[in-house]
């Protein structure tokens, strides 16, 4: 008998053997919808401000975990509310590498609805927040969740300056051919006249974008010990060796997260030390396991590409429709809730219409300085600020596609609501200041041109 069970394990770990060590990337996140089952305010409550504050305790006691976060909505939110000490905290996390932003716009955008001018709205946003208060900006972006992909994603991203992108749900026909042909990295093409100008390196997620099966300590996953680290690590093990079959160089990239996880980022973080120290010192393994950023995942990948002369294949176009089973095609979305679409596109219209008053107004009473008494000019700003930050909300995968609750569709609603009517506060007093200065215009065109009613939706000069 011991003489079989010695040769069953040593059948066993001839899966892992290979002639080069897999460096295996675990990558850390917590996927928080800005609304879906519960509102974007109810969702922090209940979850995110947890999440962050025990994410912010685990990185600081141990330098070697890392930590990755997309949506700056809930992080703004977040942030609003912090002492001074712990602010300082998290900002010594960002400079060391430990927690890197990505995607970094203020939500993760749906690729079918939003139109690409609130796109580009919604990433300026997050971005801006980081700039001005970590002096990052984000070089990956991080598209775990819309339902499908679409072509204006690379080719807008690569301008606005990522160097690659983490994608996950397309045709699961097409994932399975790409596992088989080892092309689920790729240089994503999204135009063919912009060619190599709209292009960006993609990462498509092996399964999913949850933890390794069996390894979520807060879906009641066994603890680890020193009694079970053996047998854990060899199933852990055992899973990772099977994903890496389907990418061309030996780094693979293993998210470890799920929807509103690391609310006990303790639980996780303990498990997870355990199972790595475990796999680095057997090594029959042939695998050297560790924390990283996609930064650092990407940065590996490269790295070996150009060692091993590795070249990608490239893809052009888009990924819809997505369809996760054979009777199961997300297609519905591209229609459901028309009111809040229109809503939507309505109000980023307005919206734009009343930053460029602003801007012209401004600019005239500073020159003019015959109304600008008058004006409470930080108002009328954040009140702009707020609805632009209210209309990317709304961008958020399960808001413009109308796949969330009716009581949140009901919330995204409103904020559209108040959204609308600070635009057309600042674009009434613009409008007085534009049209009664009694000096000369700073610019050449005639503003009697430009026609206002109170009830119009549309202002054109």
């Amino acid at each position: 008998m011991k003489c079989l069970v010695s040769l069953l394990l040593l059948s066993s770990l001839l899966i892992f053997s290979n002639s080069e060590e897999l460096n295996v990337f675990i990558i850390p996140h917590s996927h928080c919808d800005p609304g879906w089952l519960n509102t974007f305010e109810g969702y922090f409550h209940e979850s995110v401000n947890r999440i962050l504050d025990s994410v912010t305790n685990e990185l600081t006691a141990d330098p070697s975990r890392r930590f990755v976060w997309a949506e700056i909505s809930f992080f703004n939110l977040w942030w609003e509310v912090q002492p001074h000490e712990k602010r300082e905290k998290f900002k010594k996390l960002v400079k060391n590498g430990q927690l890197e932003f990505v995607a970094g716009g203020w939500v993760q955008n749906d690729e079918a609805n939003a139109n690409f001018d609130i796109v580009l709205d919604q990433i300026t946003e997050g971005h801006e927040f980081l700039h001005r208060v970590f002096g990052v900006v984000p070089k990956v972006a991080w598209q775990i969740d819309p339902f499908g992909h679409s072509s204006l994603t690379p080719s807008l991203f690569s301008r606005v300056g990522f160097e690659a992108v983490v994608l996950n749900r397309i045709h699961y026909d097409l994932k399975a051919n790409l596992k088989t042909s080892q092309m689920m990295e790729f240089v994503w093409r999204g135009s063919q006249s912009l060619e190599e100008k709209s292009e960006i390196f993609a990462h498509l997620l092996h399964t999913h974008y949850s933890a390794p099966k069996g390894f979520d300590w807060e879906e009641y996953s066994p603890s680890i010990n020193d009694q079970s680290v053996h047998e854990r690590a060899r199933d852990f093990v055992s899973q990772l060796t099977e994903r890496s079959r389907a990418y061309k160089t030996n780094n693979l990239m293993v998210v470890f997260g799920d929807d509103f996880k690391f609310r006990d980022a303790n639980i996780q973080f303990t498990n997870m030390d355990q199972l790595i120290k475990h796999i680095n010192k057997e090594k029959q393994y042939n695998m050297k396991i560790q924390y990283a950023t996609a930064s650092e995942y990407f940065a590996a990948v490269s790295k070996s590409s150009v060692e091993r002369k590795i070249e990608f294949p490239t893809y052009t176009g888009d990924f819809f429709p997505y369809a996760d089973n054979w009777d199961a095609y997300w297609t519905g979305y591209y229609t459901s809730r028309p009111l809040l679409k229109a809503h939507s596109r309505g109000t980023d219209s307005i919206l734009r219409a009343a930053e460029g008053l602003y801007a012209l107004g401004r600019t005239q009473a500073s020159i003019n300085d015959t109304q600008s008494s008058s004006v409470h000019w930080g108002n009328l700003f954040q009140g702009i600020r707020q609805g632009r930050r209210d209309a990317a909300l709304v961008q958020h995968h399960d808001g413009i596609t109308g796949t969330a609750k009716q009581f949140v569709v009901n919330d995204y609603t409103r904020r559209l609501d108040d959204a609308h009517s600070a635009a057309h506060t600042t674009i009434e007093k613009m409008i007085e200041i534009l049209l009664t200065d009694k000096e000369e215009p700073v610019f050449n065109f005639d503003l009697k041109t430009f026609s206002f009613t109170t009830t119009d939706d549309v202002y054109t000069l």
